[in-house]
C-alpha cells in the first residue's frame, strides 16, 4: 500500500481489516456474502479495540468500497445500504494555557535558525489557529513577507 494515494490506502486498510476480522470469526468473506449483521459485528468490533473515529473512517471507506463493487457489478447490492455510521462523540482539543506557552516560546529563545523558525511555527499556529498540516504544508512562497500575510 506504499505509495498508493491516502484515500486508497484508507479504502485498503478497512478491506483488510475487515477480511482479517471475517477470517477470525470463521464467516463467509465473499463480497456478494457479507450481511449487515457481519458489517454490524466488525463496526463493534473496531469501536471496541480502536477509537470511534476510526470506525466512522473505516465505515466510510466500506461504503465507498461496496459503492465500487456495485458500479462495477461485483455485487447487486451494498450489505451496508441501511447502515449509519458509528457515532463520534465530541472531544474537546486539549490547548496550552499561557503559562505552557510562555515556557514553549522561552525553548526556542536563541538566534539558531531552527530556533528562530520553531518560534515562528509557534506563532503561527496560536495566531492563526491554523492546523499543524496546514501549517506544516507552507512553503516559503506561501508567506508574504512584506504584508505580514500567509496564503
Amino acid at each position: 500500500m506504499i505509495g498508493l494515494p491516502r484515500p486508497q490506502r484508507i479504502y485498503s486498510t478497512a478491506a483488510l481489516q475487515l477480511v482479517d476480522f471475517l477470517d477470525s470469526a470463521g464467516r463467509l468473506r465473499a463480497p456478494d456474502a457479507l450481511t449487515k449483521r457481519d458489517l454490524e459485528a466488525f463496526l463493534e468490533h473496531m469501536t471496541t479495540t480502536r477509537s470511534a473515529s476510526t470506525a466512522n473512517v473505516t465505515y466510510g471507506a466500506l461504503q465507498q468500497w461496496f459503492r465500487w463493487m456495485i458500479d462495477e457489478e461485483e455485487i447487486a447490492t451494498s450489505p451496508m445500504a441501511r447502515m449509519h455510521p458509528p457515532i463520534v462523540p465530541e472531544q474537546p482539543v486539549p490547548v496550552l494555557d499561557m503559562d505552557q506557552l510562555r515556557v514553549l516560546l522561552a525553548s526556542c529563545k536563541s538566534n539558531a535558525v531552527l530556533d528562530r523558525r520553531d518560534a515562528a511555527i509557534i506563532r503561527l499556529l496560536v495566531d492563526t489557529g491554523g492546523r499543524l498540516g496546514e501549517v506544516a504544508g507552507l512553503a516559503v512562497t506561501d508567506v508574504d513577507f512584506e504584508g505580514d500575510v500567509c496564503t
